[in-house]
């Protein structure tokens, strides 16, 4: 019986993997159809909804990265992070535009490097949602679970449908780093590692640092909390790999400019770009045209090109520490309105945003946050280790967003745990209710 509840199981999940590649892949490519049919008209059927709007970013790159995936491609080395020739950076960390130059330098485009891009954020797509499908399966005992779960993924991404299909920026590669960390975490966790799976998982913390600093902060946090069962070794080893793998490029960095730099160089930009520019501490969009040297020919351009990166994030440093000294109360009630958008209240990023799609999102925001108060309300001490893992991915990624700057696009790569959030919430109030009736007719 155990064995046909499996073999059931197992089949039930296969056909709502074939049914996520396609709807992923038939999302990704009605997301295209306009340019790849030459009729711009399609745009008004795609979000968000604007007749002669087209909302398709998938050339974009990331911006930075871009320009720096292109000034390594063209032999000029890691630099140029605004597409003008400005010298050697640190701007951006290093793993995605180093992944776009190859694929720039092997295509000879950036148009076909943008269409692999596409590929493997679809890619990423299809893995977070097996993920969650998968950890549906493995925490709850109902036959239906991964098709629930499979529904509530199917409308986060439609939810997120710019960040998913119409625009390729970074997220997509922390979103799949986030959904292996947790997979691979959930089959380590409660067990001492193997000497392979030490290196393997050391190896995985280091790329993760070189993909974004917040990764590191997860990787190092999750690491610390699976400390009791992993053994001091394991620990060490892992953390000794991640760091020969991280220290190349803090070598580069500190030969390059003369000073430490982890990961990115711009911390204190955007310290200041978010607690003394923004009255809410809310990134917004018109901030980030105005106010950063990504913008041509504006002020913060120029005061790029003449200072050089070192002086220009130096003047931002001593800026936000005079207003930190000075405004201690005000950064700190920037924190909570931080808090607060990324989890309860939406905060509309861009003025285009108006309507029955502000409205959605007014309403839907919340909803992960939710399942997670019902989650710790309903199921509270009794919580499995896939749960209590989630909570800490979760967090330890939130924490860097509230302390310095957010906004929701920050907040995507948490598509798979908000989606495990609303359904293991969904679950534990069935399951209540279930066993309220059951207890009802109970016979004493």
């Amino acid at each position: 019986m155990k064995a046909d509840a499996a073999r059931t199981s197992r089949q039930s999940l296969t056909r709502e993997s074939v049914v996520l590649v396609v709807v992923v892949c038939a999302a990704s490519l009605a997301s295209n159809l306009p340019r790849l049919l030459g009729v711009p008209a399609l745009n008004a059927w795609l979000p968000p909804f604007r007749a002669n709007y087209d909302g398709n970013m998938v050339d974009h790159l990331g911006g930075e990265y871009r320009h720096i995936a292109v000034s390594l491609a063209s032999g000029r080395g890691y630099a140029d992070p605004f597409g003008e020739h400005t010298g050697p950076t640190a701007w951006m960390p290093p793993i995605l535009p180093l992944l776009q130059a190859a694929l720039i330098s092997a295509l000879g485009a950036i148009k076909a490097a943008a269409v692999c891009v596409v590929l493997l954020q679809n890619l990423a797509l299809i893995v977070t949602g097996w993920v969650v499908m998968d950890a549906a399966r493995r925490t709850t005992t109902r036959a239906n679970g991964p098709a629930v779960a499979l529904g509530i993924y199917v409308a986060g991404m439609i939810y997120h449908f710019h960040s998913c299909f119409q625009r390729t920026h970074d997220s997509w590669l922390i979103l799949l780093s986030l959904s292996m960390m947790f997979f691979a975490v959930c089959r380590l966790w409660g067990r001492a590692l193997s000497f392979s799976e030490s290196l393997l998982w050391g190896a995985f913390g280091g790329f993760a640092a070189l993909t974004g600093p917040v990764l590191a902060f997860v990787w190092g946090v999750v690491t610390l909390a699976c400390a009791p069962t992993w053994r001091t070794r394991a620990l060490a080893r892992a953390f000794l790999i991640a760091a020969l793998i991280v220290s190349p490029w803090i070598a580069r960095n500190a030969v390059t400019f003369h000073r430490f730099i982890p990961i990115k160089s711009n911390l204190y930009f955007e310290l200041y770009q978010s607690n003394v520019l923004e009255p809410d501490g809310i990134l917004r969009d018109v901030t980030f045209r105005s106010k950063h040297p990504y913008k041509i020919n504006g002020p913060e351009r120029r005061a790029y090109q003449e200072k050089g990166e070192m002086l220009y994030l130096d003047g931002y440093r001593t800026r936000f520490l005079d207003y930190l000294r000075h405004q201690p109360v005000d950064y700190l009630s920037k924190v909570g309105n931080r808090f607060l958008a990324a989890t309860l209240i939406y905060y509309p990023h861009s003025d285009l945003e108006r309507g029955i799609t502000l409205f959605i999102s007014y309403i839907v925001h919340p909803f992960p946050f939710y399942g997670l108060i019902l989650l710790l309300y309903l199921e509270g001490q009794r919580l499995d280790r896939q749960k209590l893992l989630a909570i800490i991915i979760y967090t330890s990624y939130l924490v860097p967003y509230v302390l310095v700057a957010y906004y929701e696009r920050y907040g995507f790569p948490l598509l798979g745990m908000k989606c495990l959030f609303c359904y293991w919430g969904w679950n534990a109030a069935c399951e209540r209710l279930a066993f309220r009736k059951r207890g009802a007719v109970t016979p004493v």
